[in-house]
């Protein structure tokens, strides 16, 4: 409860300065509110995933997101999506026997939004809120067997946005997942950290 209530405080801290600016700046408050939706490819990584067997890692993997919001103003919006995150995979001893362990794990996100706009073009923005996750997991080896598990845990990231042409806009951005996992060979649940870049288009 402790972690919980840290992380939405965080949040929170990071959204503050875009309601600030909205009153302080002297940028007129040009409302551009509407629809928008958008793909993101990036990479993600399990953090704490292969830390159980002891051997070889590979918690990185491409992943891929699609999302779509609506934005009240140029300051606030509110979002959803859905992440594949791909596959990790790590590898070690269990009872003396090599093992391998994978996991796979999707999500569907609803988050709010938080724009500082710098320029008439070019934002940061900061987004904190929950996800819905359903990770699956495979073992072979010593311990060979299946599991998944489902859960809701928070999000939040910090990411940059520019705005093109026709309602066309280029993101770059960094996300974290708290507390995922399949439940295989009860390995402790892990964090998934995502860098992508992305593409939103507003209607």
């Amino acid at each position: 409860m402790n972690r919980t209530t840290a992380l939405i405080a965080v949040c929170l801290s990071l959204l503050a300065p875009a309601a600030a600016h909205a009153q302080t700046s002297g940028m007129p408050l040009k409302m551009d509110s509407g629809a928008y939706a958008g793909l993101g490819l990036g990479r993600s990584e399990a953090r704490d995933f292969c830390t159980t067997l002891g051997g070889a890692c590979d918690s990185k993997a491409m992943t891929w997101n699609l999302f779509a919001g609506y934005k009240l103003n140029r300051y606030f919006a509110v979002e959803g999506g859905y992440s594949d995150f791909g596959k990790a995979k790590t590898t070690g001893f269990v009872g003396g026997v090599a093992s391998s362990v994978t996991s796979e794990t999707t999500a569907a996100e609803l988050v709010a939004v938080g724009f500082l706009p710098l320029t008439e073009q070019f934002s940061f923005y900061a987004k904190g809120g929950f996800f819905r996750y359903d990770s699956d997991g495979s073992a072979t080896g010593a311990s060979a067997r299946t599991s998944s598990d489902k859960g809701t845990e928070l999000t939040f990231g910090l990411g940059a946005e520019y705005g093109l042409a026709q309602g066309l806009g280029l993101r770059l951005e960094w996300q974290r997942y708290l507390g995922v996992g399949s439940g295989i060979l009860n390995l402790p649940k892990a964090d998934i950290s995502v860098v992508r870049v992305g593409a939103r288009y507003r209607f």
